[in-house]
């Protein structure tokens, strides 16, 4: 394994992805399913999260996505007119978190080597504490595990399109305003 306080800033899979064009097909695969996750949950919040829907629940849109799960929630636990989407909506948001973090994995680190014969790629990263102290990260991931994140990503998109679709339609925006 190599050592978690060095970092492969140059060279590897990413200079030279001849040997890895498996792990990039599901690394793209990963951005773009997971892409789509979260601009669905982007959407929902932008449909639900108004101050004329209501004052108590409404906070500024935000950037980061455990942010926007700590807004949405919210909306789906207390506001009447979403009642009906609340088990479903907090069911997802509860996997979200996990899958953010490993989103993360895959996202935010260095790629740093991928052995084609194991398939096995290692990530290496630095994670903030606060307080000025910080974690050195380096997992070894087999492939099939970005393969089955993947999957996980694509089946809580269409869970949470069940509910999504409900709510996109005038009808039920603007029952949001009656309460």
């Amino acid at each position: 394994m190599p050592d978690p306080h060095t970092f492969k800033f140059l060279g590897g899979p990413v200079d030279d992805p001849s040997e890895a064009q498996v792990l990039f097909l599901e690394l793209g695969r990963a951005t773009a399913a997971w892409a789509r996750l979260e601009q669905q949950v982007e959407a929902i919040l932008v449909h639900v999260n108004k101050k004329e829907f209501s004052e108590e629940l409404f906070k500024e849109h935000p950037v980061s996505f455990t942010t926007k799960l700590k807004i949405l929630k919210p909306w789906f636990k207390k506001h009447q007119a979403l009642s009906k989407y609340k088990e479903a909506v907090l069911e997802v948001s509860s996997k979200l978190w996990n899958l953010a973090e490993e989103r993360n994995l895959y996202l935010h680190s260095v790629l740093e080597t991928f052995d084609s014969q194991s398939n096995i790629a290692v990530f290496h990263r630095i994670i903030p504490k606060g307080n000025n102290e910080f974690a050195l990260i380096l997992n070894e991931v087999p492939l099939e595990r970005i393969s089955s994140f993947v999957e996980v990503v694509n089946l809580t998109n269409r869970y949470l399109w069940s509910v999504s679709q409900d709510l996109f339609i005038p009808e039920t925006v603007s029952g949001l305003a009656k309460r």
